[in-house]
C-alpha cells in the first residue's frame, strides 16, 4: 500500500481529478469558437452563450477580448480558471477586456496561473460590473469581484462603498505589500489566499465579518507577517500580529510569515478555529492557554518548524489533520481528559520519536501516526483501545507480485496492558509489544 500523500496534494489531486471529470461532461454538449489568438468552449442555454473554458492558442496576443457575442447569441458568463493545468491557459494574457453581455462574474473565474494579468477593463454598457483602475467591482462599487494578479501598487485600499469582498478577489497577488480594509465589508471564504509578497493586512473598525479562511487556509499567503486591526472595531482585535475575535476568545487566523519562537495565545481563547495556523513555517513553538477547550481540524498543519505541543486539559478531541505534516515536531503531551484522536491528526510528523496515548481515549482515527517514519515507542494505555492498521507507521520494503500488495515492516514498538488489545494487535501484525 502507498504511504498517504500530502492533504495539500490529495486536494490537488482532487481538484484535477473533479476538472477533468467537469471537462469530460462538458465536452459532450460543447462547441468551439476561435478568435483573435483564442479557442472557447461553449454552451448555449435559454440561447444564451456560457463560455466554460478559454485557451490561448497564440502567446503573443496580450489582450483577452471575450466576445459579446458567438454564432449570434450574446455572451453572459466566462470562465478561464476550467483550464487550470493546461499549458496553454491565458498565461500570456496582461489585460482582459469584458463585454456589456456578461452578467455575471466571480473572483474564481479568474486562473490564479494568470500570473501576468494586470488590467481589467469592462465595457461602459455593462449594467452589472465596472472597473476602476483595472480592478473588477460590482457597478455600484458594493461588491470587490477581482484585483488583477499583476497589478503593481504597494498597497490597496478597499474602497469605502464595499460592503462585500468576493471569494478570490484578491487572491494570488504578486506586487501587493499592504492591504486596507476601512470599509463596512464582509469578508467572504478564500477572499486573499496564495499571495506571494503580500507582508500586513489591515482590518478597519467597519468589517461586519471576516471567514475562518479569509486570509488564508490551505493556499497560504506566504509573506504574511501582520493582521492588524482598528482598536474601535467591535467584532475583531489583533494581539501580536494575530486575528482574534474581539473578546479575544477565539482565534482566527496566524500570518503564515510570522517568526514566532514561542507563540502565547491570549489567555482568554476557549476555541482555535480550523486552518488558523496552517503553513505557518516560522512557527517554532505555542503555548496553549489552560481554558482553552477546541483546537479546529487542521489548525497546526504543515507547521514546518514546531518542535512541541502541549494540548490543555480542557480539549477532548485532536481532530483531523490537526498536526499534519508537522516534520520537526519532537514532543507531544495529551491530557489524562482526551477521548479522541482523529483521523491523520499527525501524520507526517517524521520526527517525533514516542508518544503516550492516555487511558481516557475511547477513540484513534485512521492514518493518526502514518509517516511518522522515527517514531520507536507508541504507548496506548487503555487496554480496549481499537487500533486501525493504517494508524501506525510503517515503511514498504518490497512488492508481493503474486498478491499485489506491498511488503511492508513496522519499525515501532506498541506499548500497552498485557491482554489489551493493543496487543493482540501488534501479534497479529507482527509488531513488536512491550507490556505495561
Amino acid at each position: 500500500m502507498k504511504k498517504t500523500i500530502s492533504l495539500i496534494l490529495a486536494l490537488t489531486v482532487i481538484i484535477t481529478s473533479f476538472a477533468s471529470f467537469t471537462i469530460s461532461a462538458q465536452a459532450s454538449s460543447e462547441k468551439t469558437y476561435k478568435s483573435g489568438g483564442f479557442k472557447y468552449y461553449y454552451s448555449v442555454k435559454d440561447n444564451k452563450v456560457n463560455i466554460n473554458r478559454i485557451l490561448q492558442t497564440n502567446r503573443s496576443k496580450k489582450t483577452l477580448n471575450i466576445p459579446a457575442k458567438i454564432s449570434g447569441k450574446k455572451v453572459v458568463t466566462f470562465n478561464i480558471d476550467n483550464m487550470m493545468y493546461d499549458e496553454n491557459f491565458c498565461n500570456f494574457v496582461t489585460k482582459v477586456k469584458i463585454p456589456s453581455t456578461v452578467t455575471k462574474i466571480n473572483g474564481y473565474n479568474f486562473q490564479h496561473n494568470n500570473i501576468n494579468l494586470k488590467s481589467i477593463v469592462v465595457d461602459s454598457k455593462n449594467k452589472n460590473y465596472k472597473t476602476v483602475k483595472g480592478v473588477l467591482y460590482s457597478k455600484d462599487m458594493k461588491t470587490l469581484v477581482k484585483i488583477p494578479h499583476a497589478k503593481k501598487m504597494k498597497e490597496y485600499k478597499v474602497p469605502k462603498s464595499v460592503t462585500f469582498i468576493d471569494t478570490e478577489s484578491m487572491s494570488y497577488l504578486s506586487a501587493v505589500k499592504k492591504i486596507t480594509i476601512n470599509a463596512p465589508a464582509k469578508i467572504d471564504s478564500m477572499a486573499v489566499v496564495g499571495c506571494t509578497g503580500l507582508k500586513t493586512i489591515f482590518v478597519g473598525k467597519k468589517v461586519k465579518s471576516i471567514a475562518y479562511d479569509s486570509f488564508g487556509g490551505y493556499f497560504t499567503n506566504s509573506d504574511l507577517k501582520t493582521i492588524s486591526v482598528d482598536k474601535k472595531n467591535k467584532k475583531y482585535a489583533s494581539v501580536d500580529g494575530v486575528l482574534y475575535n474581539k473578546k479575544k476568545t477565539t482565534l482566527i487566523k496566524c500570518p503564515a510569515a510570522k517568526s514566532y519562537k514561542n507563540l502565547k495565545i491570549a489567555k482568554t481563547t476557549k476555541k482555535i478555529t480550523k486552518q488558523a495556523f496552517v503553513g505557518c513555517y516560522k512557527l517554532k513553538g505555542v503555548t496553549l492557554p489552560s481554558g482553552l477547550t477546541e483546537i479546529g481540524a487542521d489548525a497546526f498543519s504543515s507547521c514546518s518548524s514546531l518542535k512541541s505541543i502541549n494540548i490543555p486539559k480542557k480539549v477532548k478531541k485532536v481532530k483531523q489533520y490537526t498536526f499534519l505534516y508537522c516534520q520537526k515536531l519532537t514532543s507531544v503531551k495529551l491530557p489524562s481528559s482526551l477521548k479522541e484522536i482523529g483521523y491523520a491528526a499527525f501524520e507526517g510528523c517524521s520526527s517525533l520519536k514516542s508518544i503516550t496515548i492516555p487511558k481516557s481515549v475511547k477513540k484513534l482515527g485512521g492514518c493518526a501516526f502514518q509517516d511518522c517514519t522515527k517514531l520507536e515507542k507508541l504507548t496506548i494505555k487503555n487496554k480496549n483501545l481499537e487500533i486501525k492498521k493504517s494508524a501506525i507507521p510503517y515503511i514498504v520494503t518490497g512488492f508481493d507480485d503474486e498478491t499485489w500488495q506491498d511488503i511492508i515492516e513496522y519499525k515501532v514498538t506498541i506499548i500497552a496492558p498485557k491482554g489489551s488489545k493493543a496487543q493482540a494487535f501488534a501479534k497479529k501484525y507482527g509488531i513488536k509489544f512491550k507490556a505495561l
